[in-house]
């Protein structure tokens, strides 16, 4: 949302849409029938698309919501991608992530842009948005999109929800208000995100994870000096430590939801999870993943 960059990752939690003509519209949500206006970001992300719906779409998610894992991002993605796919309305992946942002920043929320891009696109990304504001898709660039998955060696992760229920948007906008009014310390520490982002992109092609992870832990202490890690999140970061994390963050916007563990192979992401689940039965060793694709019987 600041027109920066990010690096972040599509993990192997995902969420499923099965969408067939019917001549009704009927939604089921984890196996229930369930009204369209009851979520409201699926009838934004079809509004975008200007979609008539005479289908049934069913959805399920591995995806804990409101826990700063871009579950809303996932799901809107796949709901556009099969939408496409039934109306051969073929739309590229950097359309996808741009209508299915706009469908919540319809809805009156401050987002930034990766959760979207990673959902579409899939893979260890660096991603830049210089020139981005939320202004309309045919008024900005699309996002640079550029994979880092071929050198992501063993690179794994630990994902453990806090069970703090947070607003992505309430963060946002209290963080984005201090920002556009020139606060001197947010916008030094913003500045500072950028640019080690950056070197953690040097350090994921030169595969120095020992280098990543003191990035990703200066990245958890401007987290705090902003106030998007709390007591929940500090006390399950300590335990991923303990477990001999590399480095540990809060996802998303903080104040609650996830922390991420990053890991060094299988047995370092085997330890860390297994301290974690003295804390929480939320744990969840996770890789990198692709982005949105057909499943199931009728692969294309």
């Amino acid at each position: 949302m600041f027109g920066k960059c990010t690096l972040c990752s599509a993990i192997s939690l995902r969420t499923y849409c099965e969408i067939v003509s019917a001549e009704k519209g009927t939604v089921i949500m984890e196996g229930a029938p369930v009204a369209q206006d009851q979520v409201p970001v699926l009838t934004a992300t079809l509004a975008r698309v200007k979609a008539s719906f005479s289908a049934e779409l069913s959805i399920h998610t591995d995806v804990p919501m409101s826990a700063g894992l871009g579950g809303s991002a996932s799901m809107s993605v796949a709901v556009l991608y099969a939408m496409s796919l039934l109306t051969k309305n073929v739309m590229s992946l950097y359309e996808i992530a741009e209508q299915a942002q706009r469908a919540e920043t319809d809805l009156g929320m401050l987002n930034g842009y990766q959760d979207w891009y990673a959902a579409s696109f899939g893979g260890l990304l660096f991603l830049d948005f210089r020139g981005k504001n939320n202004r309309p898709v045919d008024q900005e660039p699309y996002a640079t999109v550029e994979s880092l998955s071929h050198y992501k060696g063993d690179i794994r992760f630990v994902v453990a929800d806090t069970g703090v229920f947070h607003s992505s948007a309430a963060s946002n906008d209290e963080l984005y208000r201090r920002y556009k009014a020139g606060d001197k310390k947010v916008v030094e520490l913003i500045e500072r995100l950028d640019w080690i982002t950056r070197e953690g992109k040097r350090a994921v092609v030169n595969k120095d994870i020992e280098q990543l992870g003191d990035i990703v832990k200066e990245n958890q202490d401007i987290m705090r000096e902003v106030g998007r890690s709390i007591p929940q999140n500090e006390q399950l970061i300590e335990a991923a430590y303990q477990g001999g994390a590399v480095a540990c963050k809060v996802t998303g916007a903080g104040q609650g939801g996830c922390i991420a563990a990053l890991c060094s192979g299988e047995r370092n992401q085997k330890s860390v999870a297994d301290r974690l689940l003295e804390e929480t039965s939320a744990v969840y060793p996770v890789h990198v993943d692709d982005g949105v694709r057909v499943e199931g019987l009728h692969d294309l």
